[in-house]
């Protein structure tokens, strides 16, 4: 990856060798106020849009050979890089609040979402449970009664002689 300054050296590399006047490289690549500026400082106080063009012309520049520089990366003062940093910070905890928030309320949503379900859950055992009993009960009395309409005539024929119902 190249860096800035390797791109300017080869901008004025390639100006030399070409003979191409400031006039002449402002026209063709588009940036007329600084291309001046651009030779005389080595570019320094040039930000990445304005080098860009101009290399593009002189030396065929392919931008994906080179680290795209990001706003903190831009030659600014020291005073402004801080109030750009700030700028950014703000931006961040913004960011990092609302996310905060659409996290939360996410959270509430799936444990809403959870005791609905572990409610249904528990209604439904609740149901098959009371069900169960029911049951249970209806196969005691069906029980005793079944008991009775055998065992009580067993009992008799046992005990009175002579009756023969099943002796």
């Amino acid at each position: 990856m190249e860096t800035m300054q390797t791109i300017i050296e080869k901008c004025k590399k390639a100006k030399l060798e070409k003979g191409y006047s400031y006039e002449y490289i402002a026209d063709q690549s588009g940036i007329p106020k600084t291309v001046e500026r651009f030779f005389s400082d080595n570019g320094g106080s040039c930000r990445y849009d304005t080098v860009y063009p101009i290399a593009k012309f002189l030396v065929d520049f392919d931008e994906s050979v080179v680290k795209v520089p990001q706003e903190k990366d831009m030659f600014l003062p020291p005073n402004e890089m801080i109030e750009l940093y700030k700028d950014i910070i703000a931006k961040k905890e913004i960011e990092n609040g609302i996310l905060k928030e659409e996290h939360k309320n996410r959270v509430a949503e799936i444990r809403s979402d959870f005791k609905i379900h572990v409610d249904e859950i528990r209604q439904e055992y609740e149901h098959r449970l009371q069900v169960k009993q029911k049951t249970n009960v209806r196969l005691y009395i069906i029980t005793i009664i079944l008991s009775s309409v055998i065992g009580i005539p067993l009992i008799v024929d046992a005990l009175v002689r002579g009756i023969g119902w099943f002796l």
